[in-house]
C-alpha cells in the first residue's frame, strides 16, 4: 500500500479511486503468482507421470521376483524328494549287500 494520506474530507469518490488502483495494483501483482502456479501444475503432473512409471515398473519386479521364489520352492521341494529317494536307493543298495566286514 502507498504511503499516501487520508484526505481530510474523505470522499466517496476518492474511496472509489482508491479501490480501483486497488484492484489494479493486486492484479499486477497477481500476474507472477498464476504463471508461477502454472509451472508448479506442470511440475506435478511430471512427477505423478514419473510416479506412475517407478510404481509400474516397481509392481512389475515384484511380480518377477514373486515368480523367481515359487520357482525356487519347486526346485528345493524337488531337490529334497530327490535327496530322500536317493538315501532309500543307498539303504536299499546297502541293506542288499550285507554288512560289511571292515
Amino acid at each position: 500500500m502507498s504511503d499516501e494520506k487520508l484526505p481530510e474530507p474523505v470522499t466517496l469518490d476518492w474511496v472509489g479511486i482508491r479501490l480501483l488502483t486497488m484492484g489494479a495494483e493486486l492484479r499486477d501483482f497477481q500476474k507472477p503468482f498464476t504463471g508461477m502456479d502454472v509451472r508448479l501444475s506442470a511440475l506435478e503432473a511430471r512427477f505423478g507421470a514419473l510416479e506412475a512409471q517407478f510404481a509400474a515398473r516397481l509392481g512389475a519386479m515384484e511380480a518377477r521376483f514373486g515368480a523367481l521364489e515359487t520357482r525356487y520352492a519347486i526346485q528345493e521341494d524337488r531337490l529334497t524328494a530327490m535327496l530322500d529317494l536317493l538315501l532309500r536307493v543307498a539303504a536299499r543298495v546297502g541293506a542288499a549287500d550285507g554288512p560289511t566286514a571292515s
